[in-house]
């Protein structure tokens, strides 16, 4: 009954930046629909993460990831917009850092008599070649998990190590996560491992005639290289991994590149 309300769109116009004004030919009215991502406040931005500014720009929303590194409310850091489990450090923005420092499995271990064996081989008791050409005796073997963790790569390898390993440099011990690093070898002065770093891998060995396991080998050569890239990926939280304990002066050769084991804190006796 009556005249109807539009005969086309703009008769419609509600001046709301956020409604779409359309008119219904066949019936004359005028339907007004809400437009999706349309925001006229920062508060219909909200998207209920801690680590992202949410503002409205133009009527859309935006959200900008906060600084890497900063803390969450409830738990670690930020990391490209996340929250980091507590705990765990963000490393090239990837959650990466608490959890045993380890290798994958198929990492060679130089081994004290010349030869070298798969990490997850090598049992108690047998000696590895350590810095100095000491032979350092194995006394456990840890078998963790990778769990909510990227895994690293070197120069474009393949992935073989978590953040928190200690690798010997030119410039001392770095690791990709050196803070997780400090935390499981007390004691330890660990830098930040960059690009540009010079690695130093066993170049060779030649192990003395009659020299037992408890001597050092002769001709211990290392050679530096260039880190020319570092990488980090994501992969299958069930990956077991694998670290040393060992005597001596707690180094083994992992790949060729030199690193530091995991140092057990003692247990409270009772």
């Amino acid at each position: 009954c009556g005249a109807p309300a539009c005969t086309i769109d703009i008769d419609c116009n509600s001046n709301q930046p956020c409604m779409a004004d359309t008119c219904n030919q066949g019936t004359g009215q005028c339907v007004h629909t809400p437009v999706a991502g349309c925001c006229t406040s920062e508060t219909q931005c909200d998207d209920g993460k801690s680590c992202t500014v949410d503002t409205c720009v133009n009527n859309s929303c935006v959200h900008t990831d906060v600084p890497n590194t900063t803390p969450c409310e409830t738990s670690g850091p930020c990391c490209q917009g996340v929250c980091c489990a507590a705990g765990v450090s963000c490393i090239n923005g990837n959650c990466g850092g608490g959890g045993a420092s380890c290798f994958v499995a198929g990492t060679r271990v130089a081994m004290a008599d010349g030869t070298s064996t798969p990490i997850e081989l090598i049992e108690p008791g047998d000696h590895v070649l350590g810095r100095d050409g000491q032979a350092n005796e194995v006394l456990d073997l840890l078998q963790p998990v990778l769990g909510e963790r990227p895994l690293f790569s070197l120069n474009g390898g393949p992935v073989f190590v978590t953040a928190g390993h200690p690798f010997l440099t030119e410039e001392g011990w770095k690791a990709v996560d050196p803070v997780a690093a400090r935390e499981e070898t007390s004691g330890l002065a660990v830098g930040q491992l960059h690009v540009g770093d010079a690695v130093l891998t066993l170049a060779g060995v030649a192990v003395a005639v009659g020299s037992g396991v408890n001597h050092l080998a002769s001709d211990i050569r290392l050679s530096p290289r260039t880190i020319e890239s570092i990488d980090g990926v994501a992969a299958d939280a069930a990956t077991p991994l694998f670290n040393l304990h060992v005597s001596g002066n707690h180094t083994y050769f992992a790949d060729d590149l030199l690193v530091h084991n995991k140092i057990r804190r003692a247990r409270a006796r009772h």
